[in-house]
């Protein structure tokens, strides 16, 4: 998921090889989880196909929707440390598709 812009496949190219490189495989991993969880909250939302970047909106709506909420309980909530984690996330992965992150 990480190496797509949003819906859009995209083969990354030597230069995107090099810069993947300069992260660790555990932080990509956590960075395509956090991507793939971005995916999965869209298709909720029935809010594609899309493309990167995301909006200030988008990003508040999948913190509601992927975070704990007292009145509502889901199994797939996750806790404010791993929506930190997937906000860096999800913020790397604009960096890779060089598109600008919310900055709102």
């Amino acid at each position: 998921m990480f190496l797509a812009n949003g819906c859009q496949m995209k083969e990354p190219d030597s230069q995107d090889i090099h810069f993947l490189r300069g992260y660790k495989w555990n932080t990509l991993l956590s960075y395509n989880a956090a991507a793939k969880k971005f995916m999965k909250y869209k298709i909720a939302m029935k809010d594609t196909p899309f493309v990167l970047p995301v909006t200030a909106g988008d990003l508040y709506g999948f913190c509601y929707w992927a975070g704990k909420n007292v009145d509502e309980y889901d199994t797939a909530d996750i806790s404010s440390k791993t929506l930190a984690k997937y906000l860096y996330g999800i913020q790397a992965w604009h960096l890779y598709h060089a598109v600008d992150y919310p900055s709102e």
